[in-house]
């Protein structure tokens, strides 16, 4: 019953979105993983201002080359490890006009589908420059605050 509600939770999620602008569309598709992750007992992604921002700028590198790729990836990856993250991962697309469409075709894809519900990732962001999507995400260490005395 728990996994029916979960589901249809999830299916309303995906009726209620429409189409989205950039800012929108990314925050919607995030959260479209975020309950996916939670159905499949995985914690949500937080948002990573960091993520986003390597998602953006990899969309306006294939916008302005007019070709979906993974190109710098290895690239992106050294940043975020620079910055103290691990175990990265990342899909791309073109074309997908919703939040729904795009989520449905990475959950078709084994490959995508398996980054969508990586175990080590905890934070991720998502970047659309016109047709092209971004999603990326990392093992983010969890900044601790110092004990008091």
């Amino acid at each position: 019953m728990k996994k029916l509600v979960r589901l249809t939770a999830g299916v309303a999620l995906l009726l209620f979105a429409g189409i989205a602008v950039a800012g929108d569309f990314e925050e919607q598709t995030l959260q479209l993983i975020n309950s996916y992750r939670s159905a499949n007992k995985l914690k949500p992604l937080d948002s990573s201002s960091f993520c986003g921002e390597l998602a953006r700028q990899h969309s306006r590198e294939m916008q302005e080359r007019q070709e979906m790729n993974h190109d710098g990836a290895d690239n992106r990856f050294r940043q975020a490890v620079a910055q103290g993250a691990g175990g990265c991962v990342e899909n791309v697309a073109w074309n997908m006009d919703t939040p729904q469409r795009l989520f449905h075709a990475w959950r078709q894809s084994p490959g995508h589908d398996r980054n969508l519900l990586n175990r080590r990732t905890n934070g991720g962001g998502i970047g659309k420059v016109g047709e092209y999507v971004t999603f990326f995400a990392c093992e983010i260490p969890i900044k601790s605050t110092p004990q008091r005395r």
